[in-house]
């Protein structure tokens, strides 16, 4: 029978048989901690199997565990355990799209296959006996983050398994979402709600698709299968939701999220549904539950706010609440960054990202009771933990390559100027990151260079509208010259590749910016009030024009007329001391070192396209690829 039956299959069969056999898990258990291990990795790792002696020995092994794990006293031992049923959960060979049933023609006799049926009502009852399992498990107080992580993949499993339990679940999500509404601060979240509120309903008017439902039967059709009469007595009461969703500890909160979520990821990654047919919003609580984790993280962002403002104080220990009377859990430090990297996995859901940017943007202006005035922590903006976490969101939200395999990868020499998809939308943000530019004197070091590196990351791939609100609030003239002129060389670091690199978004060349003839020049170490041409094989003069009435082309030229005019009055000043300065006197001590390094930077542009165009030509709608701005930032650290 096992003739064509993969090695790690066989040994499986052999090792569950000879647990079985050898007492299970009452008898000398720490001699079978190397064979669990081993069955676990090869659960884990190995693919789908149609062996039915295998699949029977899977099905064995969740009996043995489940029937047993009340007696594994050691701790390590147990954890092996919770990771077996882990496993056992997810294999594709319990899932209904595993087993063929006719969900089109709503007919789930699947005649003539008994076999499905015996299966079918097995797991349901394994399902129902680790979830009880699990839920006496939170009866418990200060269980480990591994059982945490255990009892919520169990509980996300559990709801789809048994539909009667998401009415209770929705509820709950929509009382505790109206409990944070009632204790948060009136002045900031009224507004706030409403916008979450309005987000998330737009999310669930969206279309549905049957074809989704369909391609997904394990989100949608077990209720299909269901025999009302004994799975009432299967399973406890909704005390579970209650201690998931009610409890005092968000850590346990997340983990339920993040299992949730990446429950429902799987389940549509394994369906390999286009994408214009995937609903998220039609999954039964998706919604109401990134509703609720959505006051979660504006509370985590408020506090991290909060903590940065007041960052000269002594700063409290990680595991002690912050803002216990406010939010919707006691908020420590320590759960503020679990909360921020449970977002970022989410984000996968990339309709999620505006309602994680609007979050955001409301909880870091929320009015405060701090040393700072609210038009002082306006010119401030984001604390840089924040900024790079909605960095994540958007790069985590519209990189789709992780499940459309089809798509290619991007040419390292040359940046992608790929939009990001519609649905991630970003103007608020926008808005809010380009307030901080009037105040860049004031701002700390930290913050600007955060704004900085958003923009720069972003910029090429915002809506024609978005680019053109960051870039005009960027070439403002005094906004300019602060930045252009700052006394930190990572901000100059910052303008200038933004400048040079990601401010066009066309090849530069072709634009015949004036001021990049004196600038390489400059960067040669030449005179720049020397009337030649720099000697470098590749003049500006070279590059035809492009002629073209785009909105893309008509922005980049705007934006080349001012780095023009902004970095000629640099190098030109005005005599008479009359004139109006362009910026403060203060500042002329560094537009000799700024102008060389600008030079420097735009010498190096013209270089790499040089090089690039040894092989091959450049259109004018390829701009190349710079050095990575993080490794240069961490170089002048």
């Amino acid at each position: 029978m096992w003739s064509d039956a993969a090695p790690w299959e066989r040994k499986f069969h052999e090792i569950v048989t000879d647990l079985i056999a050898d007492g299970g898990l009452t008898v000398d258990l720490s001699t079978k901690v190397s064979l669990l291990e081993n069955l676990a990795d090869n659960l884990e790792h190995e693919t789908e199997t149609a062996d039915e002696t295998v699949v029977g020995s899977m099905l064995a092994l969740w009996i043995l565990i489940v029937g047993n794990v009340d007696q594994v006293s050691v701790v390590s031992y147990k954890y092996i355990c919770f990771r077996l049923m882990t496993m056992l959960l997810r294999r594709p060979e319990f899932k209904l799209q595993s087993l063929d049933f006719d969900f089109n023609t709503q007919d789930v006799r699947k005649e003539g296959d008994p076999e499905a049926w015996r299966r079918i009502h097995l797991v349901r009852k394994l399902v129902s006996d680790t979830f009880v399992y699990s839920s006496k498990l939170l009866l418990h107080d200060n269980q480990s983050d591994a059982t945490y992580r255990f009892c919520a993949v169990v509980a996300a499993h559990a709801y789809f398994v048994f539909p009667m339990m998401q009415a209770p679940f929705v509820d709950i999500c929509i009382w505790r979402y109206g409990h944070h509404q009632a204790i948060a601060s009136p002045s900031s979240s009224s507004s706030f709600h409403s916008k979450v509120h309005a987000l998330v309903r737009a999310m669930s008017l969206q279309p549905t698709h049957t074809e989704f439902m369909d391609r997904t039967p394990d989100l949608f059709h077990w209720g299909w299968l269901a025999k009302q009469p004994s799975d009432a007595a299967m399973l406890p009461d909704d005390s579970t939701w209650r201690y998931l969703l009610d409890a005092n500890d968000g850590h346990l909160f997340c983990a339920f999220v993040q299992a949730f979520h990446d429950h429902v990821d799987r389940a549509i990654d394994a369906s390999a549904s286009h994408v214009s047919v995937v609903g998220w919003g039609m999954v039964p609580g998706y919604l109401p539950l990134m509703q609720l984790f959505a006051v979660v993280l504006y509370d985590a962002v408020v506090v991290l706010t909060d903590q940065f403002l007041n960052q000269d104080r002594h700063p409290p220990p990680r595991n002690v609440a912050l803002a216990p009377s406010t939010t919707l859990f006691p908020m420590t430090p320590l759960l503020c960054e679990t909360v921020l990297r449970t977002a970022t996995v989410v984000a996968t859901c990339g309709h999620l990202v505006p309602l994680w940017l609007v979050v955001a943007v409301a909880a870091a202006s929320t009015d405060r009771s701090t040393a700072l005035s609210k038009s002082e922590w306006a010119q401030w903006g984001m604390p840089p933990c924040i900024i790079q976490a909605t960095t994540a969101w958007i790069q985590v939200g519209a990189n789709p390559h992780t499940r459309h395999k089809h798509n290619s990868k991007d040419d390292s020499h040359v940046q992608s100027l790929l939009l990001y998809p519609s649905y991630i939308r970003l103007h608020e943000i926008v808005v809010h990151m380009s307030t901080v530019f009037p105040n860049v004197t004031c701002a700390p070091e930290g913050v600007v260079v955060s704004v900085m590196e958003w923009v720069y990351t972003h910029i090429q791939r915002l809506p024609i509208e978005d680019k053109a609100v960051v870039a005009n609030s960027l070439l403002v003239q005094p906004h300019f010259y602060a930045l252009f002129l700052h006394w930190s060389p990572k901000v100059r670091l910052c303008l200038r590749h933004l400048l040079v690199y990601r401010l066009f978004r066309h090849d530069r060349r072709t634009l015949h910016l004036a001021s990049d003839t004196s600038a390489l020049l400059l960067g040669m170490g030449q005179d720049k009030n020397n009337s030649c041409e720099p000697s470098i094989g590749f003049p500006v003069e070279d590059k035809p024009e492009v002629l073209s009435d785009s909105p893309s082309l008509m922005l980049d030229l705007s934006l080349a007329s001012k780095v023009d005019t902004f970095v000629y009055m640099l190098g030109h000043p005005r005599i008479p001391t009359t004139s109006i300065r362009m910026f403060p006197e203060a500042l002329d001590i560094f537009v000799d070192e700024a102008l060389l390094e600008y030079g420097v930077a735009v010498q190096e542009y013209y270089h790499r396209c040089a090089t690039i165009e040894a092989n091959e030509r450049m259109n004018p709608m390829d701009v190349v690829e710079g050095p990575p701005l993080a490794s240069l930032l961490a170089a002048l650290e």
